[in-house]
């Protein structure tokens, strides 16, 4: 390293190392997040009555990691359809459900997803007010 200085040296080498951690932080944080929507969606499942089966061996387990992991699909068995949601990595178990559990499944979904509208439109709320002469409901009339 001919011309730099010490400083420069330390300089450069905080910089790389602070770029270092940031990226371990990013990617914990990705990580953390995608473990924490599964644990969501496994609870979801299991309050619809998806039943989970563990992959208690390794022929188990094997076959689960075949199927498309933390995706709910569907699969037609003689003629019965059944919806399966895989996860070998983590609780290394598939949630298995009927016609019957995808449609509570589906039903508690879209509850979920209207009261996080309504909480997230609550913690946007703010006094309406409109600029230029318009309405001022903080105020009587």
């Amino acid at each position: 390293m001919a011309g730099k200085t010490m400083v420069e040296i330390n300089i450069q080498s905080t910089i790389i190392n602070l770029i270092s951690v940031f990226l371990m932080l990013a990617l914990a944080g990705c990580a953390m997040n995608r473990n924490q929507k599964a644990v969501e969606m496994e609870r979801l499942l299991a309050a619809s009555g998806f039943k989970m089966r563990l992959a208690d061996s390794e022929s188990k387990l094997a076959q689960l990691k075949e199927l498309p992991q933390r995706k709910l699909v569907a699969q037609n068995w003689g003629g019965k359809v059944s919806y399966i949601y895989a996860d070998a990595s983590d609780c290394k178990c598939a949630y298995v459900g009927d016609e019957a559990a995808y449609k509570r499944f589906q039903d508690l979904a879209l509850q979920r997803q209207i009261a996080e509208e309504d909480r997230r439109a609550a913690e946007g709320d703010q006094p309406a007010e409109m600029e230029g002469g318009g309405w001022r409901f903080d105020k009587p009339w």
